[in-house]
Order: structure tokens, then C-alpha cells, then sequence
């Protein structure tokens, strides 16, 4: 599902646009509970500089000339090739220009010699659900430039070697694994679809986006299913690296980050709020309401346990406090269905966005044997609010979206936690 998570990465992935070489960069989402663990709490940004400084590697220093602004790229009617146009100097170069998606250049010092060379990003190519960039370098060498060029598969294999994965058919989960130099990032994903995933591949969409004369690699994942050949990406995890150049104009990957971590719904359990429940899909498949009230669930059958359980999670979310609440409850038949409910409190980021409060609800229907077989599986909703809703004599405890007064039981905008009478 993941609905508000997802939408933007769709439209990020086919619409793909490049910033300038002093271009804005995309703003980072936020951590929606302070509690989320040290890793977590990485954002794929610039590199701070007296970071680089701090490493010793002299790829990673930051450059001791200023960028150059005063440089772009035109293309020559007449022999149909690209030129670099930098003030009264015009010097032709062999990349790809006149597509849908053209080339950004960057007059900068890439190795930290003193002297000023040029970055360029080249779209190798680009249709629907496809868009490749490279990454050239023309190296200053005495009065002339020496060319080199990184083509989109030389990082799509980074990222390939780099990014493992494992897929949990039970709650459609894909478990990703970024290998960075000193650690290793987990990211988890819930999907939509219900067929099996063939692979992810990284190699449809590479960009690179020049920020401040040095370059970036952004990608997302995409999902090859076994009954769909064609790439999957609402549901991708995209990642962010920066990329540094050595003094032999070698091309390195640094740190690959995701800059959504939030897509990764499992990630609420390392929370402080749900430090005593183990994360939902480790429950076992015979989970009884005995174990479940001894756990500290809020058991709703012939009789109610452990209601002090809903009490505080209400009076939190009414004090805008992050808060947590698992509901466990049987259908007519008799075989039982969790909720787990995180709420998450309206926050700012560090450039004063406002992201709204957040009900967040994992719900695990895998025990459900009277269920059709598709829909026994651990899904994720996001709902603005949480309230008592009454009808016909009857409450209802719902969480929804929209307007708290037009509430319909028979809307996809509202989700009944339990029947409260």
C-alpha cells in the first residue's frame, strides 16, 4: 500500500531532471520519531566538507578552486557535435546532446590540483521508465584535455555489488542490505503487488546531478516480477552517493544512503514505543490471545484485556506524544488478526518543512484461514487521525483520512480497528 510514502518516487523515477552544476538539491525527508536508531537517521546529502577534510583521502577535499558558473554546452547545427562554450573559448566534445534529457557541465577543480577541468553529465538514454546518465571528465593536461568517460553501467554495477537483498513471500517484504565501507544499512519494504520478484535491477535509472562541482549517483530499484517484465519502481527504495575522483581521475562510489528511510514501514519497531514487542512478523503462526495478553496486547474478544493499553495510546496521540498500541482480535470465525497502530507527531525538518501527525498501521491478516488466500498477508496504511466513531447504536474505534466529520464505514479512507461495544 504505502500510498503517501510511495507516490513521489513514481514520479521521481519517469520524470527524471537534473539540477545545475549550483542547482537546488532534493529536500531530505524527515525522521518521524526521534527515537529511530543511529543508522536510520542518515541522510543522503552533500558531504559535509570538513568531513572529507577529516578523511585523508585526497579525492574526498574539498576543491581548492571556486566553481565556475560562466560555462554550458551548445550544439554545433553544422557538424552536429557538442561544444563547451567556457567565455571566448569553444572546444568540441564527444557526448550525446539533442535528446529528451540533456547534458549538465560543471568548470571545476575535480582532483585538487589547482586547476580548473570540466564535469559533465551525459544521458546516454531515455524513453518510459528508462532514463541513464554517465559521467564525463575532461582533465586539464598542459594546453589540452585529456577525456574520460564513465558510462551508467560502471555505476549500476557498483550499486548491483553493493546492494543485496531478500524477499519474505509471507508479508511481501524486500529486505535490502547496503554495504558501506565501516557499516551496513538495512532498509525493509512492503509491496503492493502479490507475485514473486524475479530480481532488482539498478540499471534502468542512473542519474547524476552536479551539486556545488562535485557529482552525485541517484537510482532507484527497480522490481522485475516473474509474471511482468517491466520494471516496478512505486515501491523502490532510492539511494544517493556521492561520487569522488582521484588524482588519476579514478572514480570511486562513497557512502550509499537511502534518503527515505520512512518507506521502510519495519523500521517503527526500532523505536523506543515498541521496545517491548518484537516486530510483527516474528510473532509465531499458532500467536494465541493468551500469549497476546500476556504481551501486553489489547485483546478485544468475549472479554477485553489489557485495556489501559488503548487508554494510554489515545491519551497519547491526544497529547501528540509518539505512541504505540498492538490490538489482537478474532473474526467471526475465530481465527485471530493483529494490528499494530504507531502514532507519529507532526515534526519539522532542519529546513522548517512541516510534515503532520501520522497514524501508522501494520496489519497482519496471515492467520485468517477463512480469508482468500491473496489478501492473507501484512499490509501498511497511513491514516491522519484516530477517533471513536458512532453509528446506529454502535462504536466504532477507526483511524481515517479526510474530514473527521464525514466518516464512512464503507469508504477506503477509513479502517475500523476494533468494535468497541
Amino acid at each position: 500500500m504505502m500510498r503517501y510514502l510511495t507516490k513521489y518516487l513514481l514520479f521521481a523515477a519517469i520524470a527524471v531532471t537534473l539540477c545545475g552544476c549550483a542547482g537546488s538539491k532534493d529536500k531530505p525527508k524527515p525522521e518521524t520519531v526521534e527515537e529511530v536508531n543511529e543508522q536510520t537517521e542518515r541522510k543522503a546529502s552533500k558531504p559535509d566538507k570538513d568531513d572529507d577534510k577529516a578523511t585523508g583521502d585526497e579525492s574526498k577535499v574539498s576543491p581548492a578552486l571556486p566553481v565556475d558558473e560562466n560555462v554550458y554546452l551548445e550544439l554545433d547545427y553544422d557538424n552536429m557535435t557538442a561544444v563547451i562554450v567556457d567565455g571566448n573559448e569553444k572546444m568540441p566534445v564527444e557526448i550525446s546532446m539533442g535528446g529528451s534529457y540533456e547534458p549538465d557541465i560543471c568548470k571545476c577543480d575535480v582532483d585538487n590540483d589547482g586547476q580548473y577541468d570540466y564535469l559533465i553529465t551525459e544521458c546516454e538514454g531515455s524513453g518510459t521508465g528508462f532514463s541513464v546518465y554517465g559521467l564525463c571528465i575532461l582533465k586539464k593536461a598542459d594546453d589540452s584535455y585529456d577525456f574520460h568517460r564513465y558510462p551508467s553501467s560502471y555505476f549500476a554495477e557498483i550499486l548491483e555489488d553493493r546492494i543485496s537483498y531478500s524477499y519474505d513471500t509471507k508479508s511481501k517484504t524486500v529486505m535490502f542490505d547496503i554495504s558501506n565501507d565501516n557499516e551496513t544499512l538495512h532498509h525493509s519494504i512492503i509491496l503492493d503487488y502479490d507475485s514473486e520478484i524475479e530480481k532488482v535491477i539498478w540499471s534502468d535509472i542512473i542519474r547524476i546531478e552536479l551539486i556545488d562541482g562535485r557529482p552525485y549517483l541517484k537510482a532507484p530499484g527497480g522490481y522485475i516480477y516473474t509474471d511482468i517484465p517491466m520494471p516496478d519502481y512505486e515501491n523502490a527504495l532510492e539511494v544517493t552517493a556521492p561520487i569522488y575522483i582521484g588524482e588519476d581521475i579514478s572514480v570511486t562510489v562513497g557512502d550509499i544512503t537511502s534518503d527515505n528511510p520512512e518507506k521502510s514501514a519495519f523500521i517503527l519497531y526500532d523505536t523506543s514505543v515498541a521496545k517491548d514487542y518484537d516486530d510483527i512478523r516474528e510473532l509465531p503462526s499458532d500467536y494465541t490471545s493468551e500469549q497476546a495478553q500476556s504481551d501486553g496486547c489489547f485483546v478485544i474478544g468475549a472479554m477485553v484485556h489489557n485495556e489501559d493499553r488503548y487508554v494510554s495510546f489515545v491519551n497519547d496521540y491526544k497529547n501528540d506524544k509518539a505512541a504505540f498500541i498492538r490490538v489482537y482480535q478474532s473474526t467471526v470465525e475465530g481465527d485471530p488478526v493483529i494490528y499494530d497502530l504507531f502514532y507519529l507527531p507532526g515534526s519539522k525538518d532542519y529546513m522548517d518543512a512541516v510534515y503532520d501527525p501520522t497514524i501508522c498501521v501494520i496489519k497482519d491478516n496471515t492467520r485468517d484461514e477463512y480469508s482468500a488466500q491473496s489478501d492473507r498477508k501484512i499490509t501498511y496504511e497511513e491514516y491522519e487521525g484516530i477517533t471513536d466513531y458512532k453509528i446506529d447504536g454502535q462504536t466504532y474505534w477507526v483511524a481515517y483520512r479526510g474530514d473527521k466529520e464525514k466518516i464512512s464505514l464503507d469508504s477506503e479512507d477509513t479502517f475500523v480497528i476494533a468494535f468497541m461495544n
